[in-house]
């Protein structure tokens, strides 16, 4: 979320951001146990990968929704993760943490506002299946 991914100039190396303006975003990711998030400072580096388990295994080819939000609260990026399993039951938060450290660049509001983007929620619709 966030992502400046379209815009050119250097990349990486060795995982250290050489340019603000390929902030990659914030990721979440989940498997049928878990899920798990990083930073991407720059496009295609990572840091502050953090996991955790999920209240409830999801199981291949059943749809379950996610939904992602990450806002700006006092300089401090607020990630929060969710799961719905369809089954009645609405959304589950299985991921609450914050970025205390963003780099200048991830608070930029001059970016925000020119993307209309303040605070961002994302939802999708999964449905896992088996060996992928």
């Amino acid at each position: 979320m966030r992502s400046r991914h379209s815009e050119q100039s250097q990349s990486c190396e060795g995982g250290v951001p050489l340019d603000p303006n390929k902030f990659g975003g914030y990721g979440f990711a989940i498997n049928t146990e878990g899920w798990d998030t990083k930073r991407e400072p720059t496009h295609n580096c990572h840091d502050q990968h953090k996991s955790g388990l999920i209240p409830t295994n999801l199981e291949n080819d059943k749809a379950a929704r996610l939904r992602q939000t990450v806002k700006d609260e006092s300089g401090k990026m607020h990630q929060i993760g969710e799961i719905d399993f369809m089954d009645g039951n609405g959304f589950h938060k299985v991921m609450d943490i914050f970025d205390s450290s963003p780099n200048p660049w991830m608070v930029d509001r001059t970016f925000t506002r020119q993307s209309h983007i303040f605070g961002l929620e994302i939802m999708a619709l999964v449905i896992l299946q088996s060996g992928m």
